[in-house]
């Protein structure tokens, strides 16, 4: 790889939920490197570019360590002290290497994505919660059009880079998407994979809605326009690939038809047991969006204004295209 550039220092304080970008790292100044200087270092792609054409990595966090957290970008933020800048026509992937395949969990978010994800775990898949490239490609494939060939270059460089560790598993490597992928899904699936599998989880209208102005402070109208997007975003990935479908209410109910479902998806065994005792937990304890964390539940004037305004603005016709005419009712 041709020199690039180093940045020492960690990513700007206070970002909270904003989508990675490169202004991340714009306090810090950059010094030129060469491939000697970072042949040991293991790099994680943490954002893009796209003027430049480059990929900003955390370097020197560990990817294992990475992966096993409730948000994957949170935890580099939180833990990278230095970055590489790398442009994307200097990176060779070795061409003998055969990376791991990807499956993509999308959702509208508040909906038991981050259970799901320690759910695959214990099936004893790879599952990396949230790398928040893929959101920024997604916001700013929706804004430009769509990624144009060299763009998409890039998203393939970084999942392949993301996934490097796990070049041995037999199983693809799951990656859970923040609900900003849902702007542009078509324009994230891995390249030259075959047919591709995706997941999608859903939930009702109501209970989502409730949930994401107890964690957020989005507005009801904010909430019916993120989630119609969700919905088109499902149409799009059903339409466009092998996509499985599951409904947050399963997750939370006594069956475990749903999980056997899912594991032969992926591939896997099936053990109950292990399913059983992560969905016990709260899975995103010790978290900004742990339960404790949440404001309370929200006064009955809102949860009957969110009720009457769902009955008022729900796609039917798309509900039913994606096959969930039952989210109708509240």
């Amino acid at each position: 790889m041709a020199a690039g550039y180093l940045y020492r220092g960690g990513a700007q304080p206070g970002l909270g939920w904003k989508v990675v970008s490169r202004s991340d790292i714009g306090h810090l100044t950059p010094e030129t490197l060469t491939p000697a200087m970072i042949s040991r270092a293991p790099l994680i792609p943490y954002c893009f570019d796209f003027g430049g054409r480059t990929i900003i990595f955390s370097a020197a966090v560990d990817p294992k360590k990475a992966m096993a957290a409730e948000f994957h970008y949170d935890y580099l933020r939180s833990r990278s002290r230095c970055f590489v800048e790398l442009p994307g026509q200097s990176i060779r992937l070795p061409q003998k290497a055969s990376f791991p395949s990807s499956i993509l969990l999308f959702s509208p978010g508040r909906c038991g994505s981050t259970l799901l994800a320690k759910v695959i775990r214990a099936m004893g898949n790879v599952c990396i919660s949230e790398p928040d490239f893929y959101s920024q490609a997604a916001v700013y494939a929706a804004k430009s059009g769509g990624l144009r060939l060299d763009e998409s270059r890039l998203l393939e460089i970084a999942r392949k880079f993301l996934v490097s560790p796990w070049m041995q598993s037999t199983y693809p490597i799951v990656l859970k998407m923040r609900s900003h992928a849902n702007h542009a899904p078509l324009q994230l699936l891995p390249e030259g994979q075959g047919p591709q599998k995706v997941l999608f989880l859903m939930r009702r209208f109501d209970p989502w809605c409730e949930s994401r102005m107890r964690a957020f402070s989005n507005t009801l109208n904010d909430n019916i326009r993120l989630y119609k997007i969700a919905l088109n975003a499902l149409l799009k990935l059903q339409q466009g690939a092998e996509c499985l479908l599951l409904d947050f209410d399963e997750l939370n109910g006594e069956s475990l038809s749903w999980a056997e479902g899912l594991a032969e998806f992926l591939g896997h065994s099936f053990d109950a047991d292990a399913i059983r005792r992560v969905l016990g937990q709260d899975s995103q304890a010790g978290t900004r969006l742990a339960k404790d964390q949440l404001k309370g539940q929200l006064p009955a004037e809102l949860r009957q204004e969110i009720a009457w305004m769902w009955r008022k603005e729900a796609p039917k016709e798309l509900l039913a295209k994606v096959g969930l005419s039952h989210y109708e009712s509240t």
